[in-house]
């Protein structure tokens, strides 16, 4: 039996639809403001202690599918390249606990106030990033996103804690 033709149109539409929302919900920017809770840091200064030339710790906490992960990030003004909209600069990996991590060759972070947004893949798209807020001399955030983050995927945010060392 022969389809007809507007019945066929009709799928093409809702599947080229769907792959094109797909797609988009994938690309959004990772900046845009999701809620009260950004606009609030956003609006308020970037902490005095996140300088350049500064170090820190940065502690991602384990999953059930992942071990945690201890780096020592040193901040500079070094303009970086991404896949995420806005302004970044390079984090140098001080110091690698190889027993626990695997770092990239490179990590970047964007601040928006005392929103902060690390990428610890800035040469990969879609590899999540890690985004909180500043106080002081800590960090406290959680990963987002990332190649395993859809639906149905069981994917688990990982909370962050970073600090101040020097």
């Amino acid at each position: 039996m022969r389809e007809r033709p507007l019945h066929a149109l009709r799928r093409t539409s809702l599947l080229v639809l769907l792959a094109a929302a797909i797609t988009l919900a994938g690309c959004a920017s990772t900046r845009e403001p999701w809620d009260e809770r950004y606009r609030r840091l956003a609006s308020e200064p970037t902490p005095a202690h996140w300088a350049e030339g500064t170090v820190w710790t940065i502690r991602i906490a384990e999953s059930p599918h992942r071990k945690a992960e201890s780096l020592l990030l040193r901040i500079t003004l070094i303009p970086i390249e991404t896949c995420h909209s806005g302004e970044w600069f390079e984090l140098q990996h001080v110091d690698v606990d190889t027993a626990t991590s695997q770092p990239a060759a490179k990590a970047a972070y964007g601040t928006n106030g005392r929103h902060l947004l690390l990428d610890l893949h800035p040469d990969w798209c879609d590899m999540g990033t890690i985004a909180g807020e500043l106080d002081r001399h800590v960090f406290r955030g959680e990963t987002r996103g990332g190649p395993f983050s859809g639906l149905g995927s069981g994917y688990v945010a990982r909370q962050v804690i970073g600090w101040r060392v020097e």
